[in-house]
């Protein structure tokens, strides 16, 4: 598709997709465009902090991220990265824009050490005890626990009757794990029985997958307990659940 449109200026990809639970590969995405002047621009949302992630290695040009997901916290904040080839693609773009300039932010963090609108104060402050606790724990722990809560899900889904939906383990991310849930029983329902006894939330399927499929998130302090409490729930609500 490159080599068809030389026109294109970017590619726009989403890291880890919380839909389906689908991690892309970013690095292969970023040896089709290092060395050129086209730019690679990242959704990393929900991806971060659990899943790894080399901005210069990968050749990302323009990762984005939110307070809530992997940082644990509401949402409200943005961050982005950029790279120098982001950096000079900025300084070139004649786009109109005022508030995603981001000639704004860069010049009033290098000259100011502040943003160029009122940020929300309460997150910030928030912010830094969470990075505080993430640094405490260290990125690599991090990741490591949340694919093995992820496995532990998996296979408690998987002795229940339910079936993984991505079955190619090296694209499974540490966000959410999304199972699909046997033919004879209402998914729909089965969120919502939930919902409504326990106080537990877990999300359903989107699109075609709508009340086929469970997506149980897994970031922030969730730990087997957790997981344990939400199987033990899902059983006794089954038998009501049938088609």
């Amino acid at each position: 598709m490159l080599e068809k449109h030389p026109a294109i200026k970017g590619i726009f990809v989403t890291y880890h997709e919380t839909a389906t639970g689908v991690v892309n590969n970013l690095e292969q995405l970023g040896n089709l465009t290092k060395n050129t002047d086209r730019l690679l621009i990242a959704d990393c949302i929900s991806g971060m902090i659990v899943q790894q992630f080399h901005l210069d290695e990968w050749g990302v040009d323009c990762a984005v991220a939110s307070s809530q997901k992997g940082f644990l916290l509401p949402p409200g904040l943005s961050f982005v990265a950029l790279s120098n080839k982001a950096k000079e693609a900025v300084e070139h773009s004649n786009i109109p824009k005022y508030y995603w300039d981001y000639r704004k932010y860069l010049n009033y963090f290098y000259n100011k050490a502040e943003q160029p609108f009122t940020p929300a104060i309460s997150i910030v402050v928030a912010l830094k005890a969470a990075l505080r606790q993430l640094l405490a724990k260290g990125l690599p722990q991090i990741i490591e626990d949340k694919q093995s809560i992820r496995k532990y899900a998996e296979d408690k889904f998987k002795e229940l009757g339910f079936t993984l939906f991505i079955e190619d383990e090296s694209i499974r991310g540490n966000v959410l794990v999304p199972v699909i849930v046997p033919k004879d029983i209402d998914g729909s329902k089965l969120t919502a029985l939930i919902d409504e006894r326990y106080d537990f939330t877990v999300a359903g399927g989107m699109g075609i997958y709508a009340g086929r499929m469970l997506r149980v998130g897994i970031i922030g302090e969730i730990t087997e307990r957790e997981i344990d409490l939400l199987i033990e729930y899902i059983k006794e609500v089954l038998p009501e659940c049938k088609k």
